[in-house]
């Protein structure tokens, strides 16, 4: 018995799977497909490849142009305390935005907390970003913490509230 597919065939057994032909016939298209696969282009593992569109040419191509954001302060011995910080409010309308909660320094020591907010878009750009450092919290402390933005993207985005303790550098 053989299964007819175009001008191909494959040799089919009594019970209706393929015979030693069959399975042959399959694993080399599958093969194949496979391998057309791995030569088209595709993400590289080369930070250097040139082929992979940098990140301001494709948020060009989607229409977006991200506003210039704050820096992330960099901490020496950085720990992520997020679970650790609460977001009690988090305006998402276009305009002044802001965020507020409370963050613990949940390490063993006195420590400087940096708590980011970013306002992100479905597809993951950052429209605006604020940015607060309290200085010199006492191990096991709570502080309320603020930020403030100016948000012009005029489509819905959600709050990404993160949290860090270290020594400021």
């Amino acid at each position: 018995m053989k299964y007819r597919v175009g001008k191909d065939s494959i040799p089919m057994s009594k019970g209706g799977l393929p015979g030693a032909g069959g399975i042959a016939s399959i694993a080399v298209a599958t093969l194949t497909v496979l391998g057309l696969a791995a030569c088209t282009p595709g993400e590289s593992k080369d930070s250097n490849s040139s082929s992979a569109p940098s990140s301001s040419s494709a948020q060009a191509s989607q229409g977006l142009i991200s506003p210039q954001l704050p820096e992330i302060p960099a901490l020496d011995g950085a720990k992520g305390i997020r679970a650790n910080t609460t977001l009690a409010q988090c305006s998402t309308k276009p305009g002044a935005v802001s965020a507020s909660g409370k963050v613990k320094n949940s390490t063993a020591e006195t420590a400087d907390l940096v708590v980011t907010v970013d306002w992100v878009t479905a597809s993951s750009d950052v429209m605006a970003r604020g940015v607060v450092v309290l200085k010199g919290v006492p191990a096991g402390e709570s502080k309320d913490w603020k930020v403030n933005a100016q948000l012009s993207y005029q489509q819905p985005v959600n709050c990404i509230l993160t949290a860090q303790a270290g020594t400021l550098k």
